[in-house]
Order: structure tokens, then C-alpha cells, then sequence
């Protein structure tokens, strides 16, 4: 299991134990290069032993705390401290941390085993149980290369393949191989199974009296735990660069740190596209010049997709729902290449501040309309009308729809789309159907009582649709070149305040993001501050799906054959993707995900 996930930590590869319970560990040193910080990691009195995999960032105010109380330290490392901590005050340390891990915790003493997840699920760790015991990993590969294959799990499947869903629960696409969800911990004692509690949730995290805050108080909070996050995301003994885009979100981060720092050397990396409409560049060096920062220029070699699928399927463990997985393996290859070890990224802030306009203006509008705000609804509107050139065909299409969906259960919104639109669930065998019916309607998202339209679709994309996808296929994809993605943005402080906000400090006059543009006046670069368009991370996914170099690979990988074994009518299928190829159907996201899902079967022999 250990070498299966050598590409997760290649400087040290450790193990110990004993007959009942035995650790394994491959480390990415980043805290504390030397040995002191190799894990499994004991304690002095050897009665406890821990594996971390991630970083806990506020470990050098937690060290202060655990010395004042008598603790002492041998290491540097935020390893050996998150281990203090667990001595010190048991399993009440997790809500003390902050930063992205996942950990396991041998106390010998008490006779169990300890694992607990960070807030938002940036680090994964799975569990299986075995008749030889319980067992657990950071990738269910390590899993699949020690019992052999695995069996799919066809609910799981089925929500992938019909919904998009992956990560939307604690079950994964292979059965009897489960996740510890974002803010949850476990406990396994000797001949019990795991005992699992949440120690952290937003509901119990947001102060009662929401919204009752001035303005300007709420603005400066906001920047102070802003800077505070990116403050100590910077922690560590190897060079730290950022990604920079040129959006909102990574300039961000980058004029926070020449704030923080004025004399810090600044490294950043940014993707160069060729195309016009997606080169942000102008944005890049408007921040290059207000911060001093060196831009690292690199483009991305994504004509040769195709040949690097079996490696990403293979890295990812389960099928990813879009194409920007694609690209983002590609990112990463190009930063190993630069010899990157740390990278930060502003991922998690279009989701807590409802960047993705279309959607999340919809639900606005839905608000207004039903708290019977008119003049509010009027003015957001004039003021989408007079920002957006594209408005009438934005409005009728996005924000109209959006309103009208706000005022729908999402269960029936999704359902609708995945029967009439997308006719996603047209493709899946009978048998299957009416197998899985019982779990489709017993699954209801997640939803917080007291919040309105726009923040509970916030809260569904951060915990159950969005959040957890992209967190996934960029631990695997970064992990697989030996590179630590930090998102400082998911910090716990940050997200409960923002969720207690009123809407109008998020979104006003038409502009998202409204509580950081605020905040960061002065910071960053005005030209940055006030922009509007939003381009992503955008790949040609129809295109690439119905290029003649894709069906020729799907047909040498004979992906119609895997999909005969599955539960895709594979016939209606090829039928649906004969009409695509030959430009008498619309594309939909489906073909992607039907396309990997074959794949993934493929590759773990399902």
C-alpha cells in the first residue's frame, strides 16, 4: 500500500507497529526537512504515533500554547505539534487547527485509533474494511493494489454518470470503500467499527444573531481574517509561489502577501494562452507592477489530452465530471517541471462569494422577489443591465431561469434536467434504475435552515456539488507530481462569516464579490478591483469530446465494450454519440462523464 502512493510524498517512506495496529507514511517534506520530521511520527514516550498528510498552519501559535503547558519539542515540524495537541487536549485539538489535513492519531492508552478530516474536505482519507481488519489511505488505489480489484458501487454510478455528483456522501464509486467527510472525525478501538462524530459544521459555526453587524465592521473583520488566512498559508521551509491568473481571486492573494511583506521576493506563475478571448495577461502584469512580483510564463500543452487520460483517470481513483481536470493536470505537470513544491491558489472564493454570476444572480433575484424587496430587485437588475453588454440574452437565459429554479426544490430541479434536458437518466440500463430509485430519493442536499435562496446554493456547491469535486481532482492531480496545493481561502473563520452576512454585503450594484473588492481597496490594483469578467479555467470540452482523435482513442480503448458491462445502455449511447459526431445533437456534459466513467472501469479492471 505504502509504494502504491509514493508519488504522494516522495522524500521518506516510513512504517511501524505492532500485531493490532501497524502505520505507513510517504512524505512531501515542506515543514522541517530534516529527519525530526519523518513520519510515522512518536512521541517521547512512545505511546502515541501519528501520520499527517496536509499541513495545520497555525501550528507555531498551537507549539507556544502546548510549551507554556509543559510540552516539549523535538522537531520544527507542524506534525509533532498537531501530536502534542491531541495529548493535550484530546480530540477538542481538531477545532483548535487550522489549515488542510487529514491525520491518524495511535493512541496506545486508550487502545484506538484516531483519524480526523479538515473543515472542507482539502485532504482526503478513505477506509476500508476487510476481514482482516479496518484499513485505511489517502487513495483508494492503495486499496485496489492490495486486496486486487474492487467491485463498483452502481449507486454511486449512477449519481456520477446521470447528476455529475461525485463526493456528495461518504460512499465513493467502489463498494465497501468509504470517505471521512469535511469536519469529521472517527474513532476504531480493537474489534468495533469506526465511531464516527462531526466536530466542525457551518450550521453550529454561524453566530446566532446573523446579519446584526454595521457595515464597515463587517468589512474590517473580513480583511483581518483574510490576511490572517494567506498570513499563514505561507508557512514553510521549501520556496512558496502562487498562481496567478489575473482574476480576482489570485490577485488577491498576491497583493495580500506584498502587503503583509513589503520586502518579500514574490514568486508567481501564470498560464499564457495563446487565444485572445481567454488571455488574461493585461491583468497579470497590472498586478506584476503593483506588487514587484516575478512572473514565471508558462503555457500548456493540452493538444496532447488524449494521451495523458489513463494517467489521470488512474490518479483521480474515480471518474471526474469536466475537463478542467484535464487542464489541471497539465498545470501541475508544467510546475514540477519548475521544480514547484508549494503552490497557492484562491480556489473556494466563487462559491462563498458568489462569483459565478449566472447562477448565483438568479437566486438572488428569486430572493428579492419573494422578500417582496422591490425597489432592491429593480436597482440589482438596472444594475446587471447597465455593467453587462450581453444582458437581454443573459438575463433571459441565466438569471431568469436561475430566478424561477430558486423557487424549486432542487431534488426536482435536478431530476428535470437530468430526464428533459440533459436526458441523462435516458442512458442508464432499466434494472439499474429501479435498483438505485430507493437511494435517489432518499438523498436531499444539504441545506441550512435560516438562510436564504443564494446562500443555501452557496452552502450546496461548497459541501456537496462543487467544492468537493474541485478539491478532489486537485489533491490527486498535484499530489500525483509531488506538489502541495494550498487554498486559504477555505478557512473556517472566513466561510462562518461570510455565511452570517447579510446578501447585500456580498452582492451590490450588480457586482459579486462585493465584501473583497471593499476590503482589498488600497491593496489591489484598481484595475483588478473593479473588473467584471470572469473567464476561468475553460476547456473546449464539446469539441474535444467529438474530435475524430478522441473517437479514435475511445475505439483502440474499446470503451463500447467496457460500457456493454455497465450500467449504460451502451446501444442508445453510441446512438446519441453517432448524432453528436456528426453535428445533429447538442453536446452535454453526460458524454464526458459516460466517456470517463468507461475509462475508470477500465483501469481498475471493473
Amino acid at each position: 500500500m505504502i509504494a502504491t502512493l509514493a508519488h504522494r510524498g516522495p522524500d521518506q517512506q516510513g512504517e511501524l507497529g505492532d500485531e493490532k495496529v501497524r502505520l505507513g507514511f510517504c512524505r512531501l517534506a515542506i515543514l522541517d526537512l530534516s529527519h525530526a520530521g519523518d513520519q510515522p511520527m512518536r512521541d517521547e514516550t512512545g505511546e502515541y504515533c501519528i501520520t499527517l498528510n496536509g499541513e495545520v498552519f497555525n501550528y507555531v501559535e498551537l507549539r507556544e500554547q502546548l510549551k507554556a503547558n509543559g510540552h516539549e519539542f523535538r522537531s520544527t515540524s507542524d506534525s509533532e505539534v498537531a501530536l502534542k495537541a491531541y495529548m493535550e487536549w484530546g480530540t477538542d485539538c481538531f477545532r483548535k487547527f487550522r489549515g488542510m489535513w487529514a491525520l491518524s492519531i495511535w493512541d496506545k492508552p486508550r487502545n484506538r485509533v484516531v483519524f480526523a478530516r479538515d473543515y472542507f474536505g482539502i485532504k482526503p482519507l478513505y477506509f476500508c474494511h476487510r476481514p482482516e481488519g479496518l484499513f485505511w489511505a489517502s487513495e483508494i488505489k492503495a486499496f485496489d493494489a492490495a486486496f486486487g480489484p474492487l467491485e463498483e458501487n452502481r449507486a454511486c454510478a449512477f449519481d456520477y454518470v446521470v447528476y455529475g455528483l461525485l463526493d456528495h456522501t461518504d460512499q465513493t464509486l467502489f463498494k465497501d470503500v468509504y470517505q471521512l467527510r469535511p469536519g469529521e472525525m472517527a474513532v476504531s478501538t480493537e474489534g468495533t467499527r469506526l465511531q464516527r462524530q462531526v466536530y466542525w459544521n457551518l450550521e453550529t459555526a454561524l453566530p446566532e444573531q446573523r446579519g446584526r453587524v454595521a457595515e464597515t465592521d463587517a468589512i474590517d473583520r473580513f480583511r483581518s481574517l483574510l490576511l490572517r488566512g494567506i498570513d499563514i498559508s505561507l508557512r514553510s521551509d521549501v520556496p512558496v509561489w502562487i498562481l496567478l491568473s489575473g482574476g480576482l481571486d489570485s490577485s488577491s492573494i498576491v497583493s495580500i502577501v506584498r502587503h503583509l511583506y513589503p520586502d518579500r521576493a514574490i514568486n508567481t506563475i501564470s498560464v499564457v494562452h495563446e487565444d485572445p478571448a481567454i488571455n488574461e495577461f493585461e491583468y497579470v502584469e497590472a498586478v506584476a507592477r503593483h506588487t514587484n512580483c516575478r512572473v514565471e510564463k508558462i503555457t500548456i500543452d493540452a493538444g496532447a489530452w488524449v494521451e495523458e487520460l489513463d494517467a489521470l483517470v488512474y490518479h483521480q481513483d474515480e471518474p471526474v465530471p469536466q475537463t478542467t481536470a484535464v487542464n489541471h493536470w497539465h498545470l501541475m505537470k508544467a510546475l514540477r517541471q519548475q521544480g514547484v513544491k508549494v503552490i497557492l491558489s484562491g480556489q473556494g472564493i466563487d462559491e462563498i462569494l458568489y462569483g459565478y454570476v449566472p447562477i448565483f444572480m438568479g437566486y438572488l433575484f428569486a430572493d428579492l422577489f419573494a422578500q417582496l424587496r422591490w425597489r432592491r430587485l429593480w436597482k440589482e437588475m438596472k444594475a446587471h443591465r447597465n455593467l453587462r453588454e450581453d444582458w437581454p440574452r443573459m438575463f433571459q437565459r441565466d438569471f431568469l431561469l436561475r430566478m424561477l429554479k430558486g423557487f424549486v426544490p432542487s431534488q426536482t430541479a435536478r431530476a428535470f434536467r437530468a430526464r428533459y434536458l440533459d436526458r441523462s437518466e435516458a442512458l442508464i440500463r432499466g434494472a439499474v434504475l429501479h435498483e438505485t430509485r430507493r437511494r435517489r430519493d432518499a438523498y436531499a442536499p444539504p441545506r441550512l435552515a435560516g438562510l436564504d435562496l443564494m446562500r443555501n446554493a452557496g452552502y450546496r456547491m461548497l459541501t456537496a456539488e462543487s467544492i468537493p469535486q474541485i478539491l478532489h481532482y486537485e489533491d490527486r492531480n498535484s499530489m500525483a507530481f509531488s506538489i502541495e496545493q494550498r487554498v486559504p481561502f477555505l478557512d473556517p473563520d472566513i466561510v462562518s462569516l461570510v455565511f452570517s452576512l447579510p446578501a447585500g454585503v456580498i452582492v451590490r450594484d450588480g457586482r459579486s464579490k462585493w465584501i473583497l473588492r471593499e476590503a482589498l481597496r488600497g491593496i489591489l490594483p484598481e484595475k483588478v478591483r473593479v473588473r467584471l469578467s470572469k473567464l476561468g479555467f475553460s476547456t473546449p470540452e464539446s469539441q474535444w469530446v467529438a474530435s475524430k482523435e478522441f473517437q479514435t482513442y475511445v475505439q483502440d480503448q474499446r470503451l463500447d465494450t467496457v460500457l456493454t458491462q455497465s450500467i449504460v445502455d451502451s446501444e442508445h449511447f453510441a446512438l446519441r454519440v453517432k448524432r453528436l459526431v456528426a453535428g445533429k445533437t447538442a453536446y452535454s456534459p453526460v458524454f464526458w462523464r459516460v466517456y470517463n466513467y468507461a475509462l475508470w472501469k477500465k483501469r481498475f479492471r471493473l
